[in-house]
């Protein structure tokens, strides 16, 4: 049932901000010992114990493939990329108005597109991109 009303929590900016998830850590006021949260868990993984211990990390051709059905089903999620300002990670902090955040949104639509707009016919360009 959670995973059903996800979808009427997330607010129209969330949506645009492709926060897909409207659940998350929440942050505990009060550091106890039991407190397991006492910090965003951005802030937390630089300074976590395990940022020593060597890994690897890779994508895979067709790992677009987990939003297929959600955007086959929903189109209009492919409309609102736009300019893909909205694609910008937020933890680079950009205003989504500001030149630099278009710049890196325009990158990343060429990079995926090409001249081409986002559309179910080029929707492979954008899951399946290598």
């Amino acid at each position: 049932e959670i995973v059903k009303a996800n979808e009427d929590l997330c607010t129209d900016e969330e949506k645009r901000e492709r926060i897909g998830f409207s659940f998350g850590p929440v942050i505990e006021p009060y550091l106890t010992q039991h407190c397991v949260v006492p910090q965003p868990p951005t802030e937390m993984m630089r300074t976590a114990w395990g940022n020593t211990i060597p890994m690897i990390i890779g994508g895979v051709s067709n790992e677009g493939l987990l939003l297929y059905t959600e955007t086959k089903n929903n189109p209009k999620l492919l409309n609102e990329l736009g300019d893909c300002r909205y694609v910008v990670p937020l933890e680079l902090n950009l205003d989504r108005d500001s030149e630099l955040c278009q710049q890196y949104g325009y990158q990343l639509k060429t990079t995926y597109y090409g001249d081409k707009e986002s559309s179910l016919e080029t929707l492979d360009e954008y899951l399946l991109k290598d």
